[in-house]
């Protein structure tokens, strides 16, 4: 038998689905007004659902990077915020890994592993679990590096090109690291923890796209 919820956390939930309804109807409205004001200027002229589904994106993206940026400058850690930013992002493009199945997941999950950045800035991890977790997060991406989403296959130039240049973050994330500690402890988290939760995501990634064959409809086009 499943635990009965509390009746607290049923409306807390509604009222969060009700919100991210009213986001995601702004979010449409928007890519919509973008898309008609391109149109009616000659700038583009066919293939209008595209270029809607594409600034939708685009705008999402914004979101999740406008929230992030926001509990950096509450916490008062906007540099290293900025910084973790930079470094997740040009990891995630290259390294790959899994997708939530809704904007909504990916949102949470966006700003969750950000919160988890945030938490273990606080705790004394032992330097040598720190270490050893680096070298385990190394090989993954190094040995698996990209993991392609189903249904948005790779060809095998770009499959190549993108393990190329995971290898090599994996080495400039390395140098990164060894230089950032020795001068700035904060900045050496940062890089640490955006390539650990890189590997985390590839990792499940693997998994689900891969060992289980588990991704129909596994990619975030549903609001």
């Amino acid at each position: 038998m499943r635990p009965n919820i509390p009746k607290g956390l049923k409306y807390c939930i509604k009222c969060i689905k009700w919100c991210w309804k009213e986001v995601v109807t702004l979010i449409l409205h928007w890519a919509q007004a973008i898309t008609d004001y391109l149109n009616r200027n000659g700038i583009i002229q066919n293939d209008l659902e595209i270029y809607q589904f594409g600034f939708v994106l685009c705008i999402s993206t914004m979101m999740s990077f406008g929230q992030v940026i926001l509990v950096g400058i509450i916490c008062d850690i906007l540099p290293y915020t900025l910084c973790y930013l930079i470094l997740f992002t040009v990891l995630r493009v290259h390294v790959g890994g899994y997708h939530c199945t809704t904007y909504l997941k990916c949102q949470c999950t966006y700003l969750m592993i950000f919160l988890i950045y945030m938490l273990l800035r606080y705790i004394d991890i032992n330097v040598w679990v720190a270490f050893m977790m680096y070298i385990i997060a190394s090989f993954t991406i190094w040995i698996y590096a990209p993991v392609q989403h189903p249904l948005k296959p790779l060809t095998r130039i770009e499959k190549k090109s993108f393990s190329k240049k995971s290898k090599l973050l994996v080495v400039v994330f390395g140098i990164a690291l060894y230089l950032a500690h020795l001068f700035d402890k904060g900045l050496s988290y940062t890089v640490w923890y955006c390539l650990l939760a890189n590997a985390c995501l590839l990792t499940y990634g693997e998994v689900v796209y891969v060992q289980k064959n588990d991704f129909k409809n596994d990619h975030c086009i549903s609001l």
